[in-house]
C-alpha cells in the first residue's frame, strides 16, 4: 500500500527549515503563506489525496484587450503542457488565478519543496508577464485586498 504524505508535516518542516513559524490548516483545509514575497494559498483534499497551490496573479478586466488574452492563453498552454500548473480567469472577481496540484501519494519532503519552489517561481513569472503586457498590475496580495475577491478552488 502506498504511503500518503501528511501535508501539515511537509509544510511545517519547510517553514521551520526557512525560519518561519508553523501553520495549521483552517476549517476549510486551507492556509495562506507568503513565500519570497508571493502570497499563495494551499488547500488539501484528503479525499483525492491532493495538495493544491493557488495564487491570485492580477485583476484582468473581462472587456480587456484581445492581445492580452492571446498572450495569457499562449503562456498558459506552455505551462500546462510542461505540467507546471495553469491559470484561469474567475469571471466574478475578474482575477487571474494560478493553480497547480500534487498528489500526496508517496510525496516526500524533497519532492514537496521542489514543487513549492517551482510553483512560486512560476507565480512570480506570471506576475512579471502580466506587468509586461498590461502595466501596472497589482501584486497577488494587493489584488486580493477586497473581501470576497479570493476564490478557494476545490479539487
Amino acid at each position: 500500500m502506498a504511503i500518503i504524505a501528511d501535508p501539515s508535516l511537509l509544510i511545517n518542516s519547510f517553514l521551520v527549515k526557512v525560519g518561519l513559524p508553523e501553520k495549521n490548516f483552517d476549517d476549510n483545509d486551507a492556509m495562506a503563506l507568503t513565500v519570497d514575497n508571493t502570497l499563495i494559498g494551499i488547500h488539501k483534499n484528503d479525499e483525492q489525496r491532493l495538495l493544491l497551490i493557488s495564487s491570485v496573479i492580477a485583476r484582468i478586466p473581462l472587456d480587456g484587450e484581445a492581445a492580452l488574452y492571446t498572450t495569457l492563453l499562449v503562456n498558459n498552454f506552455a505551462t500546462t503542457v510542461l505540467g507546471a500548473g495553469s491559470v484561469g480567469l474567475d469571471p466574478r472577481s475578474e482575477m487571474l488565478v494560478y493553480a497547480n496540484a500534487i498528489s500526496l501519494v508517496g510525496l516526500d519532503q524533497e519532492a514537496f519543496e521542489k514543487f513549492l519552489e517551482r510553483s512560486v517561481n512560476i507565480i512570480e513569472d506570471w506576475h512579471g508577464l502580466v506587468r509586461k503586457v498590461n502595466p501596472p498590475t497589482p501584486s497577488g496580495a494587493a489584488a486580493a485586498s477586497n473581501e470576497g475577491d479570493v476564490s478557494i478552488i476545490s479539487v
